[in-house]
């Protein structure tokens, strides 16, 4: 009887341990490195893009400044490095309302302040933003208003890594990373 309980309780604990990695693969809530050891995957970092192999999916510039949650250095191209997706979310959603705090209140105005016209693209930049989130470029946003919040977060990650990681992370992970 006692073999058959630890039968059941060891076969109960791998169960919760597959469907464990398995959503956590489904969800994508995991660094690419944990993606390759629960897939044992030969797909290199390198071949992903800056923001998600560096778990910083808003492709946030370092700036000795900042203190980020999470943020564990910078890449060669002077991008942060953070030690979850979960925390360069929240990076993202912190910078967001301090522009909307200090009058960068529309996507039109975020966008210029994100990604600043050196590269002549801010315009086209605030223009997928809006097409990604339904949200005119010149509405203006409140801090508080988390559902616009997450939207515009979903459409940068897809801006900065390419659209098809648009809808990348789930919405409960950039809620979450939003309430932190």
């Amino acid at each position: 009887m006692t073999n058959r309980i630890g039968t059941v309780i060891v076969s109960f604990g791998v169960g919760i341990a597959a469907y464990w990695a398995w959503d956590l693969l489904l969800n994508k809530q995991q660094s690419p490195v944990v993606n390759q050891l629960l897939l044992g995957s030969t797909v290199s970092n390198a071949s992903l893009p800056r923001g998600i192999r560096n778990n910083n999916p808003g492709n946030i510039k370092y700036n000795a400044a900042n203190n980020w949650q999470g943020q564990t250095g910078k890449d060669s191209g002077g991008f942060c490095i953070f030690d979850t997706p979960a925390n360069g979310l929240r990076a993202v959603g912190k910078l967001l309302r301090t522009y909307i705090g200090n009058g960068y209140n529309t996507i039109g105005k975020i966008t210029q302040r994100y990604s600043p016209d050196a590269n002549g693209l801010s315009g086209a930049y605030g223009a997928a933003v809006a097409k990604y989130t339904g949200i005119g470029t010149n509405v203006v946003l409140s801090s508080s208003d988390t559902a616009s919040l997450a939207k515009i977060i979903n459409a940068i990650v897809a801006v900065e890594n390419g659209a098809k990681y648009l809808n990348y992370f789930n919405p409960a992970t950039i809620s979450g990373a939003l309430a932190a």
